[in-house]
Parts: C-alpha cells; structure tokens; sequence
C-alpha cells in the first residue's frame, strides 16, 4: 500500500500508541489493515527525564514494529514533544524517533503542523525536513481549525511550511484535522457551515497539488458522567457525516478520512495509574454509543451490551467477540488496557468497512476488497478453522 494519491481507499485513525490502542492495530484483519494509514503520535510520560526519552521512544517504536510490521506505511507524529526537547549534545526527539524507525525497516512518514503550532521557532520543521530528505517517502502536515477559516491564509501559511521543509507539495499528504468537535465555535458544529468551510479550504489548496488530502476530526466527548449509568450516551458522529458529504461532492478527487478511534482527541497522557469508570465505546455509521457503569461491574455492563441488537450489525472481528464475551481463550473481564483494546479494534474495523464502500470507485476494487475479506486471520480468537 503506498500513502497518497495511489491509495483509492484511505482511513487515517490517530492514535496515542498506548498499549491497548497497539493492541487493537495488531488484531486487524487483512480487509481493514489494507485501507488503513494509522498516525501514532507518541505519548509522552510526564516528569520525563530529557536523558531517558531516547530510551522511551526506542520502547515505543519497537513496540510498533511489533505490532504493525514493516509491510505497510503509517505516520508517526510526536506533537507532545515541544520547543526545549533537546538538551544539548543530543538529537530532537523527532530525529531519535526516526534514526530507530530506520533501524527497525518501518515504512514511516513524519508528521508536522505549521510553525503556528509546531513553534516557536523552526526545530521541529528542521527535523522533519531532514527526515523527509533522508527517507524519501515524502511527509504530513497537519492543519488545525483555527487555520483553515480563511482559504487565502491558509494557503499562504501551508506554502511557508513546505518552503521550510524543503520538499514539493507532491510529497505532502495534508491533513485537515478539526481534532475535538465540542471545543469548536458553535457555527462549525451546523453541519452545512462545517461542510462549506473545508469545501472552500480544499478548492484552495486544491491548486497546490498536493499528494493527498484527509479530514479528521472526533466527536467523542471528554466525559460520560454518572447520570448516563443506567443508559447509554448517543452522540452523532459529525465527523463522519462531513467527510461524506464532501466525498460526495468531490467525485474526482478521492478525500481520506480520518479520527480519533474511541478516545478523546485531547486525551492526556496522565501521570499516576487511575481507575477509570467501567466504559464500553460503540461506534457505527451513525455515531456513538458510550455505555458507563461504576468501577469493577464490567462483567454486568458486558451482558447489557451483548444483548443490544447493535453490537450484533458491527462487524465480526477480535474486538467485538471480546466485548460480548465470546473471545477464544479469555474468560476474564479484562482491565482498562484490554477494554481499550476491544473498543478500539472493532471502532476501526468498523470504520474501515465504511470507509471503503464509500470510497470504492469500480468493481474491480470491489471484487478485491471480498477477496481480502475472505482471508483467515487470528484463526483462534475468531473460532475459524485452519485450511488444510
């Protein structure tokens, strides 16, 4: 799979790269992995030596390639990684990430933003340019919402970027990234207000021919309260429905979507371990469902969830088994990691599913996508039996 305009099908999921979210991208079946461009943005612990961070970032990469292989390509973003990093003597934190990726043959892409939010100053740019040049398999950028209301200075801002980096807009997959919905002004919440405003940012760039153009966005809120125990919160997922409504009116120019799986687009990155509330995350075409229980009922919030006729429509993957309980080999209720895991997996083979039927542009495409559905993966977990 390469990342761009070759790619017909592109979902583009950013994820914190903690152990659950790995988890759910290791369990992906052949169908969901083929269309998917995750972007890893590393998590930073908190109180984190400047001395050790070579070493956690060496963990974390390895970890990926683990779980991701070196087949296909994926971002790897380090946004929590700001001005000041880099003690004297040794490489920005950006350099390290990749000097290890190189060495574990990851097919990787760097992410950056523009120096409005990847500043002061240019270290993390001038990092990511190197890499670019080194690797050349070209790079991301991120633009956020406040830098895509005007289509002129959006332009004008993304073209001082590329200049800075030193590569052509033909090696930029550029990525329009609402990030969490509810913090947005309330225009950008009406559907036909959000819908024009990246219409018009697209038509803009447009001109710039850039390798490929992805929204992302999340409307998973930051908090389920108490009040929600007894049933479940149901949000829209707006990000979803934007993103169709653009594909529809862009017929010749194929949009990759993009999201946040099935945390908070601001998650932090914590500090000591925390117990969260008992929490199963249900995603389908229409939106969210959050079911809340209080701490260590997961089992009881579990057979509530298996009996909703919803979770039964969701794809038949590792994630969902898991959740209803019917996972090979786990007889447990797991922990905060495992359920992340189970939430995340079946939210992103899920939106891979749709994000393909949309996208698809012939039969051919069509015919191939049944054929990678039909191949076996994690035999055991799915109670598939091994051809012989």
């Amino acid at each position: 799979m390469v990342v761009g305009q070759h790619t017909t099908c592109r979902y583009v999921p950013t994820l914190r790269g903690k152990a659950g979210e790995l988890e759910a991208l290791a369990r992906l079946s052949p169908l969901a992995k083929n269309c998917t461009v995750p972007v890893i943005d590393i998590p930073k612990p908190p109180n984190l030596n400047a001395l050790e961070t070579p070493v956690r970032i060496a963990e974390k990469i390895t970890a990926i390639r683990e779980i991701w292989g070196t087949a296909q390509d994926l971002y790897i973003d380090l946004s929590r990684y700001g001005l000041g990093e880099t003690p004297d003597g040794q490489l920005h934190p950006v350099t390290t990430t990749f000097e290890v990726a190189r060495q574990c043959r990851l097919r990787a892409l760097p992410v950056c933003g523009t120096t409005l939010t990847r500043g002061p100053g240019t270290e993390y740019l001038d990092a990511v340019s190197n890499i670019a040049k080194l690797d050349g398999r070209g790079l991301a950028i991120r633009l956020i919402a406040f830098e895509l209301v005007s289509p002129e200075s959006t332009v004008k801002e993304l073209l001082a970027t590329i200049e800075l980096l030193g590569v052509g807009p033909g090696d930029c997959d550029i990525i329009l990234d609402f990030e969490a919905l509810d913090r947005l002004p309330a225009n950008l919440l009406q559907k036909d207000l959000a819908v024009s405003t990246i219409s018009d940012a697209l038509d803009a760039l447009k001109g710039l021919q850039c390798r490929s153009m992805t929204i992302s966005g999340s409307s998973i809120p930051e908090r389920v309260g108490k009040r929600y125990d007894a049933a479940p919160l149901k949000t829209r997922r707006l990000e979803l429905e934007i993103w169709k409504e653009i594909q529809e009116r862009n017929r010749t120019q194929n949009i990759g979507f993009g999201d946040y799986g099935i945390v908070y687009a601001f998650q932090s990155d914590g500090g000591a371990p925390v117990q969260p509330p008992c929490r199963i995350r249900i995603s389908t075409e229409n939106g969210h469902i959050l079911y809340r229980s209080p701490p260590n009922s997961y089992r009881s919030l579990r057979n509530r969830v298996r009996r909703d006729d919803v979770l039964q429509k969701l794809p038949d993957c590792w994630g969902r088994r898991n959740i209803s309980g019917q996972g090979s080999g786990f007889t447990g209720v797991g922990n905060a990691t495992n359920w992340v895991s189970w939430d995340t997996n079946l939210h992103l083979e899920g939106t891979a599913r749709i994000v393909r039927r949309i996208s698809r542009r012939n039969e051919a495409e069509e015919l191939a996508a049944r054929e990678l559905d039909r191949w076996p993966w994690l035999q055991t977990e799915l109670g598939i039996a091994e051809d012989t």
